[in-house]
């Protein structure tokens, strides 16, 4: 399909070599996606009223309902958990 659709010989290339490479640069992030546990963002109050602020606009310009919980408050309680299982597991 490659050399049908792309006259330029080194664009071709390219193209091969990226769909070479691009099965084992997903296997690679699924494997360490797997194996790997990232830290939780630190919970920040001034960033979550910021947030609670931008959805009571959203409500205001565009009307539905407000998200329940909050943004901030499931990021206070995700953080929560994250540090008890963290010193849970010091």
């Amino acid at each position: 399909m490659v050399f049908s659709a792309i006259k330029n010989k080194a664009v071709r290339v390219m193209f091969i070599i990226l769909g070479l490479v691009m099965p084992v640069i997903f296997l690679y992030a699924v494997v360490a996606s797997l194996f790997s546990q990232k830290p939780t963002p630190r919970f920040n109050k001034e960033m979550a009223d910021v947030e609670d602020e931008i959805e009571s606009e959203r409500l205001r310009l565009f009307g539905g309902e407000r998200t329940c919980p909050s943004f901030g408050d499931h990021w206070q309680r995700m953080y929560q958990v994250y540090l008890e299982k963290v010193l849970g597991d010091a």
